[in-house]
């Protein structure tokens, strides 16, 4: 009996998001499905709006209450990617992203650390070749 596995897709909501390669972003959920699907060392889809899906591979996961997560992993969230940190505007952002008028920061959530692959730039040919 052969397990398939299939590769979890997590979608960043915001404007003019754009993900650095070969960076750790941390993606916050709410919920614990993505804590179930994601595995360390696993394939994952990361999207942002506007673009296609970037397969990243994830290297941690946890799940607890949304402001614990948010002061242990706040800083690599692709909300505050090269700005200042401000735990504040994090949660304004993650609040704007949310469907929800007020984020319950006690609920349980997900946040997975991700890595962008870089990618590597062609071999020019050789004249002659």
């Amino acid at each position: 009996m052969s397990k398939t596995t299939v590769k979890p897709t997590v979608a960043i909501a915001g404007r003019n998001l754009s993900l650095p390669y070969g960076a750790q972003i941390a993606v916050f959920e709410q919920g614990v499905d993505l804590f179930e699907t994601a595995r360390i060392n696993g394939p994952v889809a990361v999207s942002v709006e506007g673009a296609a899906p970037v397969d990243a591979t994830v290297q941690a996961k946890q799940v607890g209450a949304l402001i614990d997560l948010i002061s242990q992993y706040g800083p690599q969230s692709l909300y505050t990617y090269a700005r200042p940190y401000s735990a504040l505007g994090l949660l304004q952002a993650l609040t704007d992203a949310s469907d929800d008028a007020v984020l319950d920061l006690t609920k349980l959530y997900t946040v997975v650390l991700v890595t962008t692959p870089i990618p590597s730039p062609a071999m020019p040919m050789s004249p002659g070749a």
